[in-house]
């Protein structure tokens, strides 16, 4: 096969084609053939299952879900933060939101209530501003405690539904289904005999 150079990296063949065309020409085909050797296989595959059964007939994986408890308040939470753990705790516990696992968060739910409560505190006393001692007025720091707490108390009111927009897309554990299993012993051994 004879070629002559023509222009800068183009090799040309005596029939006019470029060298490499008919590698790319060679490849495209049989990708066009691996990709529809593919497809027809998914294809087979997907008529074989039942589409119509397949939700009902996957596995359903169970979270695990605690039991709702009231857990006990750590003993670094005191004063407002303590109030606000006796006031939000027992209604989490009525919803079924609260368990012993969730101890940690909502401690720290409460902690930065205590934060935002005492840092309003200050600023009702000592105003949004202080003077520095070089007579500079400046922001209190309090006020950026404030945020900060309230900031931290809005991503915790999410996680645990404390507004109505989050309530709304928290979905609490329905009563689980009856195991077949057990109603198969119950109905064998007899109605009193739990599995």
């Amino acid at each position: 096969m004879t070629g002559s150079v023509v222009g800068v990296g183009k090799v040309v063949r005596a029939d006019g084609k470029r060298m490499g065309e008919e590698v790319r020409l060679e490849r495209s085909r049989e990708m066009r053939t691996y990709l529809q050797a593919t497809t027809e296989t998914v294809i087979a595959v997907l008529e074989k299952l039942d589409l119509q059964r397949l939700p009902s007939s996957l596995p359903v994986v169970a979270e695990p879900t605690p039991v709702p408890a009231l857990p006990t308040c750590p003993t670094h939470i005191k004063g407002k933060a303590r109030a606000e753990w006796r006031r939000i705790s027992v209604e989490l516990v009525k919803m079924g939101l609260l368990t012993h696992v969730d101890r940690a968060a909502l401690a720290a739910y409460c902690s930065a209530y205590g934060r935002w409560v005492e840092a309003e505190g200050f600023i009702k006393t000592e105003g949004l501003t202080i003077t520095t001692p070089n007579g500079f007025v400046i922001p209190s720091p309090y006020v950026g405690i404030a945020n900060k707490a309230i900031e931290q108390m809005g991503k915790f009111a999410a996680q645990f539904g404390f507004t109505p927009a989050s309530r709304s897309r928290i979905s609490l554990p329905k009563e689980a289904a009856e195991d077949p299993f057990e109603a198969f012993v119950r109905e064998r051994l007899g109605a009193g005999v739990k599995a």
